[in-house]
């Protein structure tokens, strides 16, 4: 494989991307156990959320990054990377029009 100019980030899945993502559910599990009305339970899940809809735009951005490590390594181009830019944002504009 080619590419790698920041450590494959295009192909990391979620927990590598978050690591603690894992942790902070044990400690909701844990929390609701031990204090169950304690409102640092709610911030916990919004933080959860957060990097679940931190990682879905990651994936959606997947070919932008992968673009642009490739050409930071030299196997693209500046022209490949502008198309990857291009079709990322006709997507996005066709999404937010749903």
């Amino acid at each position: 494989m080619s590419g790698g100019a920041y450590g494959y980030f295009c192909y990391k899945d979620k927990d590598q991307v978050f690591p603690f993502g894992e942790t902070i559910e044990e400690m909701i599990s844990d929390m609701e156990k031990h204090s169950p009305n304690n409102p640092a339970i709610t911030e916990l899940k919004d933080l959860g959320a957060l990097m679940d809809q931190a990682f879905s735009r990651i994936e959606a951005f997947h070919h932008v990054l992968h673009a642009f490590e490739w050409w930071m390594n030299g196997d693209y181009n500046e022209s490949m990377f502008d198309s990857a830019v291009i079709d990322w944002l006709a997507k996005r504009e066709e999404k937010d029009k749903r």
